[in-house]
């Protein structure tokens, strides 16, 4: 079962991911610290020296927080138990503090994990932009067709174009895929629990 942080316990929390994780600034990339042999407890039969050699040869030096959800495009990671997303991981290292809002990648780019490209946003802005309506022809929110003579149903081109807070954000050769790019982006940008086009039956 995920574990849960209590809001008291935010400096301990900034603490283990300052001790586990070193964050490259001008990237954005994370990878694992040397762990100390004091971190890790004997369980069965491998004792805790072996434990700790294992691990260290394993991650030490190695990128972490890789694994990507399918279901929305977020990177993630685990330690000690506890799950986190990449780019709160990110914004908490490089200023000291875990975001209390959504945070965005200002950029547009979700493989953009710099500092500098993440922004917190207030909850007033997050309501706000809740309010996007569903893309005409599609029954997909954000989703376009791009009017053309060619078959609707099986585009040769990239003609289904995804619309997130009034912006073009690109261009799709089939509309599930650009009704999945949405839902990353409004879960970027509004956080995992709104209202996305998985979340209204609209993804099968």
């Amino acid at each position: 079962m995920m574990r849960k942080w209590h809001k008291n316990e935010t400096k301990e929390m900034i603490g283990l991911l300052r001790s586990r994780l070193e964050l490259c600034n001008q990237t954005g990339r994370l990878t694992w610290k040397l762990r100390d042999i004091s971190s890790f407890v004997k369980t069965g039969r491998t004792s805790v020296s072996g434990k700790w050699s294992k691990w260290n040869s394993r991650y030490y030096g190695k990128e972490a927080f890789t694994s990507k959800l399918q279901s929305t495009g977020s990177y993630r990671g685990r330690i000690d138990g506890f799950d986190f997303m990449k780019s709160r991981v990110v914004f908490c290292i490089s200023r000291g503090f875990w975001p209390k809002g959504v945070l965005i990648h200002d950029d547009g780019n979700l493989e953009n994990f710099t500092p500098s490209n993440l922004k917190e946003i207030s909850q007033s802005e997050k309501t706000a932009m809740s309010k996007t309506k569903g893309g005409k022809h599609t029954g997909f929110r954000g989703v376009h067709y791009r009017t053309h003579n060619g078959d609707k149903k099986r585009p040769c081109g990239k003609d289904w174009d995804v619309y997130f807070l009034g912006k073009f954000r690109g261009s799709y050769a089939y509309p599930i895929e650009a009704a999945q790019q949405y839902d990353i982006l409004a879960k970027s940008h509004f956080g995992e629990n709104c209202r996305t086009n998985n979340t209204i039956g609209g993804l099968k």
